[in-house]
């Protein structure tokens, strides 16, 4: 643990003192050992052992689309994070940000693994062509709202 809270025992981050507990959890390094215990051992987010059943074409269809969706949903999170990073009113803030922006990141490419793995060729693209138009519209404005600072 990174905190200096008086008496603190490693792994004991609520035994801290509250400015010691927010400098602790809001830190680049909490957050990377917490969703390390949960991805240990996985690919792209799945176990190696992990075989999905086949699909039919109309299941593999909505599960593209379902995904497309996904990949354009964690593609709004991650620029709008990382657009506020620069306008956070502290270091802690930015650095939590800066977490959002690596775990959406992460996100992102999970879900692009799976649309390559359901043999869409250029998953980039066919994300563009499926996702909603709302949901296209929504990331124009947030990107319109973080710009503008």
């Amino acid at each position: 643990m990174t905190g200096s809270g008086d008496g603190a025992v490693a792994g004991e981050v609520h035994d801290l003192t509250p400015e010691d507990f927010l400098e602790e959890v809001h830190s680049f390094e909490f957050w990377f050992h917490s969703v390390e215990g949960y991805l240990g051992g996985r690919t792209w987010g799945h176990r190696p052992d992990t075989t999905a059943p086949p699909f039919t074409t109309a299941e593999r269809e909505r599960l593209v689309t379902v995904l497309c969706h996904y990949c354009l949903g964690e593609t709004i999170a991650l620029e709008g994070a990382s657009g506020l990073i620069v306008i956070a009113p502290n270091r802690l803030a930015k650095v939590f940000l800066s977490t959002q922006a690596a775990d959406e990141g992460r996100h992102l490419e999970v879900f692009l693994h799976r649309l390559r793995d359901l043999g869409v060729a250029d998953p980039e693209t066919e994300v563009e062509r499926r996702a909603s138009r709302s949901l296209q519209l929504f990331r124009r404005r947030l990107l319109e709202l973080v710009a503008g600072k």
